[in-house]
């Protein structure tokens, strides 16, 4: 079988009859190695297993392609979706007891 993330991603690679050895995973952040998708602006390159790589937004930045700036509003985002739930609950709590009263 082949190494995780292919033979590149490995610094030693042993082959010994019919078993491989894979040694000293390569960091494909250092910079040595051309990334085939660049991170976008605002985002630093992290390690994220053999051969991959993840691109993580940096501080103040997130969101698509970390375009967004400040802080995620928690609060807005847990108000709309608090009020959705509640409502939708009661709407269908409403319409079912109607139902189960009926014989």
């Amino acid at each position: 079988l082949e190494c995780p993330g292919g033979s590149d991603a490995w610094q030693e690679v042993t082959v010994d009859g019919s078993s491989r050895q894979c040694q000293g995973q390569k960091d494909p952040c250092n910079g040595s190695v051309e990334l085939a998708w660049p991170c976008p602006e605002n985002s630093v390159c992290a390690p994220d297993g053999p051969g991959l790589i993840q691109c993580l937004c940096a501080s103040p930045f997130h969101g698509y392609k970390c375009l967004r700036e400040d802080t995620f509003p928690v609060l807005l985002f847990s108000g709309i979706l608090g009020t959705a739930t509640v409502s939708l609950s009661l709407l269908l709590w409403g319409t079912q007891q109607r139902k189960a009263k009926t014989p």
